[in-house]
């Protein structure tokens, strides 16, 4: 299951999509092991080429707590698992408003998948915190576990695992 996130009023405040009966704990970062644990809601890139989170324009206030976000079993190659942001290579949307990636596990599915990004943090307020990203690789190509260029800004990256196979993160 993947999921576009729509545009939201400001005004609504924070959607907040998290792991039914799960309470994180500041500083207390999320593990594959944990993540099992606790049976971690899954949100997955469906074919090869898809991506499990995107954004419409326009598009923010939301945060997703203790969630699992990969590639579906049968998928192979997607250039980005969560890319926040409507487009990854034009300008930057100021539009877009912030979204939280706290206590997630994202990655690829080692060997059989080929992840060249597990982040694209395109949009504005961007924070993934307590988190653990990993199987962010692609042979013969530069991966990275977070990857921003059309940002405005500010991101939070604190308290990560972060396992990209060229770089962990890489701004600009």
């Amino acid at each position: 299951q993947s999921v576009r996130l729509p545009q939201r009023a400001t005004s609504a405040g924070w959607a907040i999509l998290r792991t039914d009966g799960y309470t994180h704990v500041d500083g207390v970062r999320m593990t594959p092991t944990r993540c099992a644990q606790v049976q971690c809601a899954r949100l997955d890139a469906p074919t090869n080429g898809s991506r499990a989170i995107t954004m419409a324009p326009g598009a923010g206030y939301y945060r997703f707590v203790g969630v699992e976000i990969g590639v579906a079993d049968a998928v192979t190659m997607v250039n980005m698992i969560v890319l926040l942001g409507t487009d990854p290579v034009s300008r930057a949307d100021t539009s877009l408003g912030p979204v939280h990636l706290i206590g997630t596990y994202i990655h690829g599915r080692g060997v059989s998948s080929q992840v060249t990004r597990c982040v694209v943090a395109h949009a504005s307020g961007t924070i993934i915190e307590d988190s653990w990203l990993d199987e962010c690789r692609k042979p013969g190509q530069d991966t990275q576990a977070i990857a921003a260029w059309n940002s405005r800004g500010p991101l939070r990256i604190v308290n990560n695992y972060l396992a990209g196979c060229s770089e962990n993160v890489m701004f600009g």
